[in-house]
């Protein structure tokens, strides 16, 4: 575990921060002891971000002296914007598939906190932006170019393939 100040220096000479990390398909991976590995991650950075002087001031950022703190979390497409702008684009059945997914596995949860986690810091710290990238199927190899969008494109049980390289 690194604290927040650890995280600030590691991160002091930086304009950005790319969050990717994930669990392993295994029972001790799932159920094991890094059950808040994505959300105490990126809470760290957010902190050490907001608190440890690698975000500018909002006023900076307002008047653009400063660039802002950049920080970009890669989720998954079963994660809604916290907002609940999204709500209406899932169905009931995949919203309660979705939470009875949370309940059961850790994992899905942490990915859910997470995205609240970096929500909340980019609303309450003006000098960190965010973006919380959802990939659909994430496969190796060379596929078709990712489609930005700010908004969920589909379900997920209509889920498109997306391939690492393209998100890249």
């Amino acid at each position: 575990a690194t604290s927040v100040q650890s995280m600030g220096e590691l991160l002091r000479d930086c304009r950005a921060c790319v969050c990717c990390l994930g669990h392993n398909l295994s029972f001790e991976g799932i159920y094991g002891p890094s059950a808040r590995l994505v959300a105490d991650a990126a809470a760290l950075v957010c902190d050490a971000a907001a608190g440890v002087g690698v975000s500018a001031s909002a006023s900076a950022v307002a008047t653009s002296d400063v660039e802002p703190f950049r920080l970009v979390l890669l989720s998954s497409a079963g994660v809604d914007n916290p907002d609940g702008s999204e709500r209406a684009l899932r169905s009931p059945g995949e919203r309660a598939f979705l939470m009875a997914l949370a309940a059961l596995l850790p994992p899905q949860a942490d990915n859910v906190e997470a995205a609240r986690v970096v929500a909340d810091a980019s609303g309450s710290c003006a000098a960190i932006e965010r973006v919380i990238v959802r990939p659909d199927d994430l496969l190796e190899g060379v596929g078709d170019a990712y489609v930005a969008s700010p908004t969920l494109l589909n379900g997920i049980f209509d889920a498109k393939e997306t391939h690492i390289e393209a998100v890249g």
